[in-house]
């Protein structure tokens, strides 16, 4: 029985080819049941799975309910928390989860308030205090005066921070459970966009599904698993038995063709046949 479970959720954009739209985004979903120190100033995700795919929102987070719930028996996880960066495709998964409370992303609360509030030290604590202590209307005021003793982008800054404020305050306030958050960011970085957002890098619709999906796998541990089914996949796809067409039965490495995995070029290890 896992005590608590954390979820969080973000996107990736890249760059799409041989698609109406120009860009897609990347779903991006890690699950794990806290963090535990491996050294004086790094820590681990314990038990983690990362889930990743080009679907809509629901449709990620539907599959991510049953790749999590596979995972774990969420009948006896006792405290669910939700991390998003305030977009509305990540707040969704409260909806899935029974009990799960939502909690802003503490990273990118940060991010917010220092894009908005760099050059006034002192505006910024005063903030940051509100924040902590859970005052709205403190908060409010403090932005709203802020605002009306400047100009320009920096009054739009200050005018767009107030919004999103005010947008996600739930999840940001009472949010005990928000210091256990934050690592998002890095595990979108690490698992996905270096891989896929490189200079140039441009991606088929499934194409991008299909290495989202591997990289989440190779996160995971089961990228030889993946690999098997995506080469049952194209054995199916083509009508190849080995019983049927008398052929020698497949082993070691076996090159995959280019239109097998949209986006992806070289050899995947497929198991022996039979």
């Amino acid at each position: 029985m896992a005590p608590e479970l954390c979820i969080e959720a973000d996107g990736v954009i890249i760059r799409l080819q041989r698609a109406k739209q120009k860009r897609g985004e990347i779903k991006h979903i890690v699950a794990y049941e806290g963090k535990e120190q491996i050294d004086r100033d790094r820590f681990a995700l314990k038990n983690k799975l990362v889930l990743s795919s080009l679907n809509e929102g629901e449709a990620a987070w539907e599959e991510g309910y049953a790749e999590i719930g596979g995972k774990w028996d969420l009948s006896r996880v006792q405290k669910i928390y939700i991390g998003g960066d305030g977009a509305d495709w990540p707040k969704q998964g409260v909806e899935y989860f029974p009990g799960a409370e939502y909690r802003l992303d503490p990273y990118h609360l940060s991010k917010h308030l220092t894009e908005a509030l760099w050059y006034d030290e002192e505006t910024f604590r005063k903030v940051a205090a509100a924040i902590s202590r859970g005052n709205w209307q403190e908060t409010q005021g403090i932005l709203t005066e802020a605002a009306k003793k400047t100009r320009g982008n920096r009054k739009k800054r200050i005018t767009k921070l107030l919004h999103y404020l005010e947008e996600n305050w739930v999840g940001i306030v009472a949010s005990a459970g928000a210091k256990r958050l934050g690592t998002i960011e890095g595990q979108i970085q690490h698992n996905v966009a270096r891989r896929m957002k490189r200079l140039g890098a441009r991606w088929t619709i499934n194409g991008g599904d299909r290495m989202a999906r591997i990289l989440a796998a190779k996160a995971n541990g089961k990228l030889d698993k993946l690999c098997f089914a995506l080469a049952g996949e194209t054995r199916k796809a083509e009508g190849i038995s080995a019983e049927a067409s008398g052929k020698t039965k497949s082993r070691g490495c076996g090159k995959m063709a280019a239109g097998d995995i949209t986006g992806i070029k070289g050899s995947f290890c497929r198991p022996a046949v039979g």
